[in-house]
């Protein structure tokens, strides 16, 4: 394999050991999978403040110049925290927007039948897709709504 094949998010979740549980995830598991993407990105920055603190903490106590510089950097609060989830969402909007997406992006099969590309065993416009729309609805806006807001502010 590759080095870009590892980095790309894989629909069969080997990188999180789920297939072993699992033996045919549901679409409702693999969308809100996806979909769960953006939320853990948002927690994992403002977790990373008090992290932050912590790590500076110690390592100002650690008889080492170059720790004590490096601790100074470490410690930032809610603002910090708001200006690297910027970042990290700017890199990743696209993805996360893609995500979004996953339920409704629909492909023809060679019989014809439009299918959820990554969810072949749904059909589009069939009951169950419908039961995604409002929920994929909610995504697109919230990620699209979210993100022009977080720029305004």
């Amino acid at each position: 394999r590759s080095f870009i094949s590892y980095m790309r998010f894989d629909m069969n979740f080997e990188f999180l050991a789920l297939d072993c549980f699992l033996d045919k995830p549901s679409p409702w598991f693999i969308v809100g999978v996806a979909w769960g993407k953006p939320i853990l990105v948002i927690l994992a920055c403002f977790a990373a403040a008090p992290l932050g603190w912590i790590v500076s903490y110690i390592l100002k106590h650690v008889p080492c110049s170059p720790c004590k510089a490096f601790a100074a950097r470490l410690h930032f609060g809610v603002k910090g925290a708001a200006q690297l989830l910027y970042i990290i969402v700017s890199i990743f909007f696209a993805t996360f927007l893609s995500d979004a997406l996953i339920a409704v992006t629909c492909v023809r099969n060679p019989n014809g039948e439009f299918t959820v590309k990554k969810l072949p065993g749904m059909i589009c416009y069939g009951s169950e897709w419908w039961l995604f729309l409002p929920a994929a609805s909610l995504a697109v806006l919230f990620l699209s709504v979210g993100w022009i807001a977080y720029n305004v502010w």
